[in-house]
């Protein structure tokens, strides 16, 4: 089973489906009432891969593109996006050079200007980019729903 990206063995599905019956269950039985238990998947660790995932289903494009050299819109949103996300979620505040492999081998001043760019497109609201990366943002820290 796949949920936006996320592999799970289909062996642990119908063990999780149980749990989650037992669990409503007997929370009827405690409650006096009908229970429907809500799944929901967060990440507990930011990593690399991670992130590159979130930005490219959210901006709908290619890892591929956005390390690449492409100046299309939604590419250098993407791009703008990773670097702000591993710079607040990866916490890789001192060290942008960490991103410059990953990002085509860019330099640090590339790197921090895109970080500035998203700061200030997301304090702007700039709906094409910010939208999706507000997304990403609720996702990491736990308020977001992962979909199917």
């Amino acid at each position: 089973m796949t949920i936006r990206n996320l592999i799970m063995p289909d062996e642990l599905m119908p063990i999780i489906l149980q749990k989650i019956e037992n669990v409503e269950k007997d929370l009827a039985d405690l409650l006096g009432i009908q229970v429907k238990v809500r799944l929901q998947l967060h990440p507990t660790t930011t990593n690399e891969k991670m992130l590159q995932m979130l930005v490219c289903d959210a901006y709908q494009v290619s890892w591929e593109c956005v390390a690449g050299k492409s100046q299309k819109q939604q590419q250098v949103f993407a791009r703008h996006a990773y670097c702000y996300l591993a710079h607040h979620y990866m916490y890789l505040h001192k060290h942008h050079t960490e991103l410059m492999g990953t990002l085509g081998g860019r330099d640090r001043t590339t790197i921090l200007n895109s970080i500035k760019t998203a700061t200030n497109m997301l304090e702007t609201n700039h709906a094409p980019f910010s939208n999706p990366l507000k997304q990403i943002i609720k996702l990491l820290k736990g308020d977001g729903e992962i979909q199917n």
